[in-house]
């Protein structure tokens, strides 16, 4: 089966039945493989580079869904003739060389990957209890080689009608919930912002693992603060991972699966931040002097130190200056005219004298 983008998912579009031959010689239909909140057919085959790299993530992913009351089925409409790899033995070697927590079906006439409009391997299609049609696309970003840490674009909430009892939607795992919540803030926030969200939740995740998302207690957010401050954590990072683990479980009560936030009362850190040892002035001079005679281009460099001194601007600020930062009538150095300072405002240096001159390198 060719591998090219996957269409556009037709929501609620009914899904077509079928009676196939499972690698255990038993023939299954909708009816008999739906789970009581939905249904997802995935097609893939034995030779696909791209089935291969993530197999062990549709196990994965497959397992935790089932516990959501979502059941799998996979279907291999490849002719294999045209592939020893995709023959019926090799469905059935792999099928228990891999323990799949699935059906293996085989579709002989690709006559059902034709009616459902499969265009690769892996394809998945994902229904909900009514088996309408709620999710259509790829598994992650992988393709011949499984990317680490992938969001997970499966997206296990989407197979659960907002009416599923409260219950099986409560038995979602911190680690799986984790992923749809990053999947849900990769567009609305800055890379800095999500990549920062996604390392502290790996660590809660690694703590919680596949814990229930309406088990965690404050008790277990207290433990693992203080693990991690033993650990060497400061007050600050404390507490922003404490507000980065709110974000996710206001989201997990925007949805439905807790009642009342855990991190509710909790109070935060009393922190007195480092202070940082400053260059004396004789030490600033002293660097000049060294670039000076050891360095090709000294003088600049000299004048880069001198300035991020002056100014208090950070290297990545001072390097960005240009010519039209400073104001010649006003005698001011106007710091992150583009907007790409940390806080996203420009500020205003008044020391003119000092400053033009070392200008050099704008």
């Amino acid at each position: 089966m060719v591998r090219t983008e996957t269409p556009i998912c037709d929501f609620n579009q009914a899904a077509i039945d079928f009676n196939l031959k499972g690698v255990d010689g038993n023939y299954y239909s909708l009816d008999s493989l739906k789970g009581q909140n939905g249904l997802l057919v995935m097609f893939i085959c034995n030779h696909c580079p791209y089935v291969k790299s993530v197999i062990h993530k549709i196990i994965r992913d497959t397992s935790e869904l089932k516990g959501l009351g979502v059941n799998s089925v996979a279907i291999m409409s490849n002719d294999p003739s045209e592939n020893e790899e995709d023959s019926f033995e090799n469905m059935q070697k792999i099928s228990i060389e891999m323990n799949f927590p699935f059906p293996y079906l085989i579709d002989e006439t690709q006559e059902i990957a034709k009616s459902y409009g499969a265009v690769c391997t892996p394809d998945f299609f994902g229904y909900n209890k009514d088996l309408g049609l709620q999710y259509r696309g790829r598994l992650d970003e992988s393709r011949t080689e499984s990317v680490q840490d992938a969001r997970r674009e499966l997206g296990q909430l989407k197979f659960l009608d907002k009416t599923s009892n409260l219950s099986i939607r409560q038995s979602q795992p911190f680690n799986s919930f984790r992923d749809h919540y990053l999947d849900s803030i990769a567009n609305m926030k800055r890379k800095r912002t999500y990549d920062s969200e996604n390392q502290h939740l790996k660590q809660w995740s690694a703590f919680f693992g596949n814990l229930p998302i309406h088990q965690i207690s404050r008790e277990k957010i207290i433990k693992y603060r203080t693990a991690k401050i033993k650990e060497g954590w400061t007050g600050r990072t404390a507490n922003l991972s404490i507000t980065i683990l709110n974000n996710l479980l206001n989201h997990a009560k925007d949805n439905g699966l807790i009642e009342t936030l855990p991190t509710t009362g909790l109070k935060p850190i009393r922190w007195k931040p480092k202070k940082r040892p400053l260059f004396a002035p004789e030490q600033i001079e002293d660097f000049g002097h060294a670039a000076l005679q050891n360095c090709k281009d000294g003088q600049l460099l000299a004048d880069y130190v001198r300035l991020m001194k002056t100014c208090g601007s950070r290297a990545s600020e001072t390097l960005r200056l240009k010519w039209s930062d400073l104001d010649w009538d006003m005698k001011q150095l106007i710091i992150g005219s583009d907007g790409l300072t940390k806080n996203h405002e420009s500020r205003v240096v008044g020391r003119y004298a000092k400053v033009s001159s070392m200008l050099t390198f704008c």
